[in-house]
């Protein structure tokens, strides 16, 4: 049997190799069938309904000078929901980075309130090292790595003089 990731693969491979939208509409129409909590929202559905428009604007024979331009926008946008697709599935079995990245994500707090608050400590943080850095007459930061060879040369200096700095 194959795989839910074999199934996608081989949708995705029949879009960008043969060109198959209205196989690989089919085979992904049950692949979600069979995975409801994928939720695709209209997207599945409105490639669904531009080919089917399309198919019959070919079978009553009106010519469309912007057919290919039209298919080719529909393959680019099945390729879109297929990887999409892929990504969830990754993220609802727990495989790969992309899921790592998610279940961290997913438990962190995006209010107003809780953004404010990490973007002042941020301000705080960086005013904290300025200060501490310490800064030039003209008003441009030493640097930290400066302050460290300072003290590095400060200590080594005290050692000398038999008086530990640190």
């Amino acid at each position: 049997m194959e795989t839910d990731f074999a199934i996608l693969e081989g949708i995705q491979k029949a879009l960008l190799d043969g060109q198959e939208l209205g196989w690989a509409i089919q085979k992904l129409r049950v692949f979600i069938h069979n995975h409801p909590f994928l939720r695709v929202g209209s997207q599945f559905e409105d490639i669904v309904t531009n080919y089917q428009l399309m198919k019959e604007y070919m079978l009553k024979g009106f010519k469309d000078e912007q057919r290919e331009k039209l298919y080719r926008n529909l393959l680019c946008r099945m390729v879109r929901l297929v990887n999409d697709i892929y990504l969830r599935l990754q993220i609802e079995k727990g495989i790969g980075t992309f899921a790592q990245a998610y279940n961290k994500t997913d438990k962190m707090n995006f209010s107003f309130d809780s953004i404010t608050e990490t973007l002042e400590g941020f301000v705080q943080d960086f005013l904290w090292s300025r200060r501490t850095a310490g800064v030039t007459s003209n008003g441009r930061s030493i640097g930290h790595t400066s302050i460290i060879w300072k003290m590095c040369l400060n200590r080594s200096l005290s050692q000398v003089n038999g008086v530990t700095a640190w």
